[in-house]
């Protein structure tokens, strides 16, 4: 099984970018099997970076400089929240 993850956005962007507010990130979107990891990046806002997910019985990530690894943990859907130096806030 899978897990994935979208991203949503709290600006009227018209283009299909990957932008989250301050953020842009590698992939619109993020699937992980259960186990697995994948990777995105973001750039953008102020590092240093943090992120945490919305549910870590369904997945769990780290964050090295700009690098999230995302670990499958069992099959579900969840949110990625990565918040910046100056507490910007952007959701995967």
């Amino acid at each position: 099984m899978s897990l994935a993850f979208a991203f949503s956005s709290c600006s009227n962007d018209d283009d299909n970018n990957n932008t989250t507010g301050v953020f842009t990130f590698s992939s619109n979107s993020v699937e992980v099997i259960t186990g697995k990891t994948a990777t995105v990046s973001v750039s953008g806002g102020t590092a240093p970076y943090t992120v945490s997910t919305g549910d870590a019985k369904i997945a769990t990530a780290q964050i090295d400089k700009s690098n999230i690894t995302v670990t499958g943990v069992k099959d579900g859907s969840t949110s990625l929240i990565v918040t910046d130096k100056n507490k910007n806030v952007g959701k995967i």
